[in-house]
C-alpha cells in the first residue's frame, strides 16, 4: 500500500494483513502488509472465515475493554468515596501507580470469552515475562 493510499482512506479501525517470519535464531522479520487483505476477492467459504475473525477480534476487545472499565470504576469508587477530585486522599504518586495497575489489557472472570472463540491466548505478560507468561510454551531456558 501506498503513502498516499493510507493518507486518502485513513479513519479510525484498520483491518490490515500483514506477514511475518521467524527465523532459527527466532528473529522475526516483516515480509510485507496489505491493506484490506484479500477482501474482494474472497470466495464465499473464506468470507465465513472472514466473518468468524472479525466477530471473535470484537468479542475479545470488548471484553477486555468491559473489564478495564470495570477495574477503572472500582478503583474510582475506592480512591473517591466521599472526597471530591481537588480532596484526593493520599500521595498523587501512589494514585497514578495503582491507576495504571488497573488501566491495562486482562481479562476479568465476569467477563468471559466464548469457548468457541478462535482465538488462543499465547502471551499474557499478566503472569509477568517468565514461562507462565507465555502461557508455558517456550522453554525455561528462554528466560536465563
Amino acid at each position: 500500500m501506498s503513502k498516499e493510499t493510507w493518507k486518502k482512506q485513513s479513519g479510525v479501525f484498520r483491518l490490515i494483513g500483514m506477514d511475518f517470519m521467524m527465523d532459527q535464531e527466532f528473529n522475526l522479520w516483516f515480509i510485507e502488509s496489505n491493506y484490506g487483505p484479500q477482501l474482494p476477492k474472497l470466495l464465499e467459504e473464506r468470507w465465513h472465515f472472514m466473518e468468524v475473525l472479525i466477530r471473535d477480534l470484537f468479542e475479545i476487545e470488548y471484553a477486555l475493554l468491559r473489564s478495564r472499565m470495570l477495574r477503572i470504576r472500582m478503583f474510582l469508587k475506592k480512591v473517591l468515596g466521599e472526597n471530591s477530585i481537588q480532596n484526593l486522599p493520599g500521595n498523587i504518586d501512589s494514585l497514578k501507580k495503582q491507576f495504571s495497575e488497573v488501566n491495562i489489557d486482562r481479562f476479568e472472570a465476569e467477563f468471559p470469552l466464548r469457548d468457541t472463540n478462535t482465538f488462543q491466548k499465547i502471551i499474557d505478560l499478566n503472569f509477568g515475562e517468565n514461562i507462565e507468561g507465555y502461557m508455558n510454551v517456550l522453554d525455561d531456558s528462554c528466560f536465563n
